[in-house]
Formats: C-alpha cells, sequence, structure tokens
C-alpha cells in the first residue's frame, strides 16, 4: 500500500489526480452487482468514453456530513486519525479513499450517511448491508486488514457495525480486479454485463 501525499509535485499525487482507476465504489461495478453502474459504464468512464456524473443529492448530503460523522466517531471512540488516499502496493489502478484511519495505523474506518430503510434496518442489527461488502472489501485489500469500522449517521441517530472478512475473499477480488483491467480496459474491449461471481465471506 502506498499513501497519497498532499504534495502537488509528489509522483503519487500526480497518479492520483492524473488518471483514472479502479475505486473502492467500482468493486462492486466489477463484479456486476452494482445497481447503479454497470460494468460497461465503469469501462466506459475508465477508457474515457465518458465523464463521472455529477454527485447525486445524497452523495453531496453525504459529503457534508461527514466532518460531523467524523468528529462524533473520534469523541465516541476516543481516537484522532484522518482521511487518506491510498494506492495498492502492487498495481497502480487500484485505489480507495479511506474515511478515517487512526494514528496508529491499527484502525480503519468507513463512515456513510443514508436514508435507506434497508441499510439502516441491517445496522440496527449490527449487520453490514451485502451492497456495502464490496466496496469494503475492496478497502481491507488495500490496506492489509480484516476489519474495518462503519459508522453511519442517518440525519438524527449513530449506528456502528465492524465488518471483518477473510483474507481470502480479498485475494478473490483482487483477481477479478485485475482480470477486468487487464481484460477490458487494456485492451479497449467492452465487458459483458452478465454477472463475475465472487463469494465474499
Amino acid at each position: 500500500m502506498r499513501i497519497v501525499p498532499p504534495i502537488k509535485s509528489h509522483p503519487l499525487h500526480e497518479l492520483w489526480y492524473g488518471s483514472r482507476a479502479l475505486g473502492g465504489s467500482a468493486a462492486s461495478s466489477v463484479l456486476g452487482l452494482n445497481p447503479y453502474q454497470s460494468a460497461q459504464a465503469l469501462w466506459e468512464y475508465l477508457t474515457h468514453r465518458v465523464d463521472k456524473p455529477p454527485p447525486s443529492e445524497a452523495m453531496l448530503r453525504g459529503i457534508e456530513e461527514e466532518s460531523t460523522i467524523r468528529a462524533f466517531y473520534c469523541r465516541h471512540f476516543n481516537v484522532d486519525g484522518c482521511s487518506l488516499q491510498v494506492i495498492d502496493s502492487e498495481h497502480d489502478f487500484i485505489r480507495a479513499q479511506i474515511d478515517f484511519m487512526d494514528e496508529d495505523f491499527n484502525r480503519p474506518a468507513e463512515f456513510k450517511s443514508t436514508r435507506s430503510k434497508a441499510a439502516l434496518d441491517a445496522m440496527k442489527r449490527k449487520q453490514i448491508p451485502a451492497f456495502w461488502v464490496p466496496q469494503l472489501t475492496h478497502q481491507a485489500m488495500i490496506l492489509g486488514k480484516t476489519e474495518i469500522d462503519v459508522f453511519v449517521y442517518d440525519g438524527n441517530e449513530y449506528y456502528y457495525a465492524l465488518f471483518t472478512v477473510d483474507p481470502a475473499s480479498c485475494v478473490k477480488l483482487r483477481q477479478r480486479e485485475v482480470e477486468f483491467w487487464q481484460r477490458y480496459v487494456l485492451t479497449d474491449t467492452p465487458p459483458s454485463n452478465n454477472k463475475l461471481k465472487l463469494v465474499i465471506g
């Protein structure tokens, strides 16, 4: 894993902002599990056929509320840290935005603002919503971690659940992402919209 420093002239900073890549939200698209972005749509973006669409209202709300969620999380768990931009140690095209990492680099966290009843019902049961699993697995894969705190705000209350992943699932996801990049992006060949099977435990 490589951390992108906040220095514009640094090669990793230039790499992050100067090229397109597979981020956490792309993982579910690679697997054909994203209802908002198909594998075909992801390929079109990565091959510069289309630009990224403007953020939705929910995404803008999440950006606006993230600092509030971070502050509450830090107070609740008595920790301090910051967000990170990270690039995979092996592949430049595999990257992730990490919402929070503590000072000792032991405790990554993902912050979410949502009004989704399905997501909130799962979080109330201390369960990770299934549609968040690919993104979290992608983050754990790059970080070399098996646990990520998930802290969610619904506009009124906060919810917490611990995401845990089998390292073998990270290996499988990495294989799928590398396969997608090499088979479709590098060859400029559109993918099938059929689901790529992956079991994440």
